[in-house]
């Protein structure tokens, strides 16, 4: 019996020894530990006595340098073939690799240097940091220094789920905190069950009716939504010592936008917990432009899902629709103006995508036609920089392409073919 419960038992005893949750002394200790990993570590006297021994040894590695083996990671990436011949690097890509640690030329270093046999001989000082990293994350609680830590570690040893992973457990880690250490008091204002007396309960069992069980848990006076909203604004007002509104937003930016697969390709359901909690830290009058692209991003994820069931076109079109409106437009600052139309212009452009793909042109090419007299925001007549002019010219491409095959769909070929 204790051999089969060794699991449970051994599970009983870390708990109690090192229960989870915020300890910041213990997460300075693992830190440390893991710290300790990644200094540049010297030759052992082995190797210094080999090299000795060695008239034509080769020139050494470089020290342990983290942004060196997030470049050989980053390299051998973005290569799509296995001939190992054309994965070598070229001797001035071995340069630029090297730029930190060369001390003028130092040719026979950059000729000999290999990225990939640099990465497997660093990676096990890498992957060490990275354990002890990710250990501290059982205490870091509200603090994002340790999802700083294995962002930088996962980053050096390609990899990238460790970011996404360190990110959502500091979030939820995060919130969790504000509702046990800054909402007990208000959460402690509970509604408890009465007992019944032993005449109501006597009557109750002549009546034939079952007992409440005695165990049942209090009504708190707030429903879970309103405690989220709660801890939301606590943090945005910045009223939580252990954490600032603007590492909250890192956080949340850093879930959607890691290195690997995109949240909403992996967990598009998730993806939209973390949108609500962007679009609530981030004011559409504060922060219009920024506000209308997430909304964006939110109707995208709605559109994929509308592909396995059609309900979620609605929640797209609603997402378009909101998001497109501009309120208080003489409010709003004259250099933000034109990028501001140009937004407007996409999202309403995303309602006719919801009709394009259900595949009803009649209705994608009336919202089209009513879009014309806004193609002034895109075309010549507008005012933007270059990195705007890009935007515009992409959106008026795909407003022609959706015009135009809508109107082919419809049997309506000359007009058609008219568009440009």
């Amino acid at each position: 019996m204790l051999f089969l419960g060794k699991d449970w038992i051994f599970s009983k005893i870390s708990f109690f020894w090192s229960p989870p949750g915020y300890n910041s002394a213990k997460v300075d200790k693992l830190l440390g530990k893991g710290d300790s990993f990644l200094v540049p570590q010297g030759k052992s006297f082995f190797q210094e006595f080999k090299e000795f021994l060695s008239a034509d040894s080769e020139p050494p590695l470089p020290p342990l340098d983290m942004q060196l083996m997030e470049e050989a990671c980053v390299y051998f990436e973005n290569k799509n073939h296995k001939d190992p011949f054309l994965d070598y690097p070229s001797w001035h890509r071995k340069k630029d690799f090297l730029k930190n640690h060369l001390n003028g030329e130092e040719l026979e270093l950059i000729l000999t240097f290999e990225p990939g046999f640099y990465w497997k001989e660093k990676i096990e000082y890498v992957l060490q940091a990275l354990d002890y990293y990710k250990r501290a994350l059982n205490f870091s609680g509200p603090e994002i220094r340790v999802p700083r830590r294995i962002e930088k570690a996962a980053l050096a040893s390609c990899r990238y789920a460790e970011i996404l992973l360190a990110y959502t457990t500091h979030i939820y880690a995060t919130e969790s905190y504000v509702e046990k250490a800054y909402l007990a008091d208000l959460l402690s204002n509970t509604d408890f069950l009465k007992k019944p007396s032993w005449f109501k309960k006597i009557w109750n069992w002549m009546r034939g009716r079952k007992e409440k069980n005695k165990e049942m848990p209090t009504v708190s006076r707030l429903t879970p939504k309103q405690i989220q909203l709660r801890i939301w604004d606590m943090i945005r007002n910045n009223q939580i010592s252990e954490i600032k509104r603007s590492e909250f937003i890192e956080s949340l930016q850093k879930t959607l936008n890691n290195r690997g697969t995109p949240l909403t390709l992996s967990s598009p359901r998730e993806a939209l917990e973390v949108y609500e909690r962007l679009l609530f830290f981030v004011s559409n009058q504060n922060s219009p432009i920024e506000y209308r692209r997430y909304r964006k991003d939110r109707a995208g994820i709605y559109l994929d899902l509308a592909k396995e069931d059609e309900i979620y076109f609605q929640n797209a079109i609603r997402e378009f629709q909101d998001a497109s409106e501009l309120p208080n437009p003489e409010n709003l600052p004259g250099e933000i103006f034109p990028a501001l139309l140009v937004e407007s212009f996409s999202l309403e452009l995303g309602i006719a995508k919801v009709h394009f793909e259900r595949r009803n042109f009649s209705a994608c090419l009336n919202h089209l036609t009513k879009m014309e007299n806004k193609l002034r925001n895109l075309d010549e007549r507008s005012i933007g920089g270059i990195g705007l002019d890009i935007e515009k010219k992409s959106l008026l491409k795909e407003y022609r392409e959706m015009k135009k095959i809508s109107l082919r769909k419809l049997g309506r070929f000359e007009e058609a073919d008219e568009i440009p």
